[in-house]
């Protein structure tokens, strides 16, 4: 009995036809159209309603971060630490950038995108 497994014989148009073939069907399973409609008019309401509450909710916990850094860094200035006035830095810059999201948001004009 021979067992060895001979090697198939494919030729070189065959192996560019089989190339072409599978990169044709990659290409109809990865593109696929979409149409999309107008959003109606209730959905933009309830998407800039929704919108507003979470920019009043990002000014809360972004003044709220920044009264307990403000907080921290005086302890830090009084206990001479460095590691805390670097860290209650960086927790005031993230608290103020929560404060001015709604702002840097409503300046560029984001929520024309949604409707």
């Amino acid at each position: 009995m021979n067992l060895t497994m001979s090697k198939p014989n494919i030729g070189k148009r065959q192996l560019l036809m089989t190339a072409v073939l599978l990169g044709l069907l990659t290409a109809m399973v990865t593109i696929c159209p979409a149409f999309a409609a107008d959003a109606p008019s209730e959905l933009t309401s309830i998407l800039g309603t929704l919108l507003e509450y979470i920019g009043i909710i990002f000014r809360a916990i972004g003044i709220l971060l920044a009264i307990y850094a403000f907080g921290q860094m005086i302890l830090a200035f009084k206990d001479e630490n460095p590691d805390a006035k670097s860290k209650s830095a960086s927790i005031l810059v993230v608290g103020i950038l929560l404060i001015a999201m709604p702002t840097i948001i409503e300046a560029l004009d984001l929520l024309e995108y949604l409707s």
